[in-house]
């Protein structure tokens, strides 16, 4: 197969493209391997479809086709053959990116070295502090110590609500 021969198959997907076919950003045509592929991008409609959507409209690809949907992870593809010549649209799941910052927010600890872990406080926001472990190990000690004599208190007045509950003496034993 030749480039001419793409060409063509992609000029008859664009005048007269398939009932079956869904709305597609841009075509390209491009060498996989020993052959010639016509390749389209999913058109996200703005960046706001979602990744059912995507699998909603390259499902009749699929019916059309008779092949499997490919999917890696990052790339949904449905591939179909159009006058004979290798075509494909797809959709590339977006990435959600987590800003690190510089610097610990606690201390001057630069977070981009590879050897430094760190910690985001927080769970789901993107936005939060970025500490790094020691600093997180230094916060939590200083926790404990602070709360240390309060909770242990606690802890023994629960033992002994639960032991009088229970009918047992400070030994473990039970009471008559």
């Amino acid at each position: 197969m030749t480039a001419s021969t793409a060409a063509a198959a992609l000029a008859a997907l664009t005048d007269d493209a398939p009932a079956w076919l869904p709305p597609v950003n841009h075509w390209e045509i491009a060498r996989d391997g020993d052959r010639w592929i016509v390749s389209g991008q999913l058109d996200t409609d703005g960046d706001t479809l979602s990744e059912a959507d995507a699998y909603r409209l390259l499902g009749p690809i699929i019916e059309q086709s008779g092949q499997q949907l490919d999917d890696d992870g990052g790339l949904i593809r449905a591939r179909f053959a159009h006058f004979g010549v290798s075509c494909d649209v797809w959709f590339l799941r977006p990435v959600l990116r987590w800003v690190v910052p510089e610097h610990c927010a606690t201390c001057p600890t630069k977070l981009g070295d590879p050897d430094v872990r760190f910690v985001r406080l927080g769970t789901g926001d993107r936005e939060a502090p970025v500490i790094c472990v020691p600093c997180r190990d230094r916060m939590q000690a200083h926790w404990v110590a602070l709360h240390r004599s309060p909770l242990v208190a606690a802890r023994q007045k629960a033992r002994e609500l639960l032991n009088a509950d229970a009918h047992v003496d400070a030994e473990g034993g039970e009471l008559a």
